[in-house]
């Protein structure tokens, strides 16, 4: 059993940007907007570079920062289960069709690229990983958020993902773009949100919307792919 404390969290869904929104969200069963190309404002980053950024490094970025908020160097964690994929769709119909890829473009179609501008913008010196797991996406980056608490006081956990590239579509179940950043530090007892956490094959999909609901409705136990988390 492995226990931690919640020192903050950021997320975004469209429509739901600040952490008064999701609160509506909890206390009134509000609704997520129907915007899938809906991204937060990110007035934090220079003009020049917002423009080029996907959505999923927008949103990403978005959580980590106001998560992160006061805190300076901290290792960091940033898992998505596809990545930059609008971008690499772009770039790949653009080789099919005139066999380049704009060498700018594909700087920031990498899986680390919010990972990496998260860093860059912030100053952000210490180490980061990025994570893809297929549908367990959320738990192996949690898993690895707890691996890297076991040498780091304070570990910052970013999850995201965008919306589909209109060729999936009907290819994959939908879902709605969407971000979370959890702040998280080796246990402290007191008046932090703390929980424990057992490792278990779960038969759930991972739901990062079930999980701001179980931190913010202070519901019990949570289940993910890979682990069962209980509030203490």
């Amino acid at each position: 059993m492995f226990a931690f404390s919640l020192l903050n969290y950021s997320a975004f869904a469209p429509s739901l940007y600040k952490k008064d929104d999701w609160n509506r969200w909890i206390d009134y069963k509000k609704q997520t907007g129907d915007n899938i190309a809906d991204a937060p404002p990110v007035d934090f980053m220079p003009p020049m570079l917002r423009r080029r950024l996907s959505q999923n490094i927008k949103i990403a970025v978005y959580a980590a920062y106001n998560a992160s908020a006061g805190y300076k160097d901290l290792r960091t964690v940033f898992a998505s289960r596809y990545g930059e994929w609008q971008q690499t769709f772009k770039h790949l119909l653009n080789y099919y069709n005139e066999n380049s890829v704009s060498p700018a473009g594909f700087s920031l179609s990498v899986h680390n690229a919010a990972a990496g501008l998260f860093s860059l913008i912030t100053g952000n010196k210490s180490p980061y990983t990025s994570i893809s797991a297929t549908d367990y996406t959320f738990s192996a980056g949690l898993l690895e958020t707890f691996m890297q608490l076991e040498t780091n006081n304070t570990v910052l956990y970013v999850y995201s993902d965008e919306s589909a590239p209109d060729f999936y579509k009907d290819r994959i179940k939908s879902f709605l773009p969407c971000s979370v950043a959890l702040l998280l530090s080796k246990y402290q007892p007191g008046e932090l949100k703390s929980f424990s956490c057992s490792y278990r094959d779960n038969n759930v999909e991972d739901d990062p919307f079930a999980f701001i609901r179980f931190i913010l409705e202070d519901q019990k136990s949570f289940q993910c792919k890979k682990f069962d988390i209980n509030l203490l």
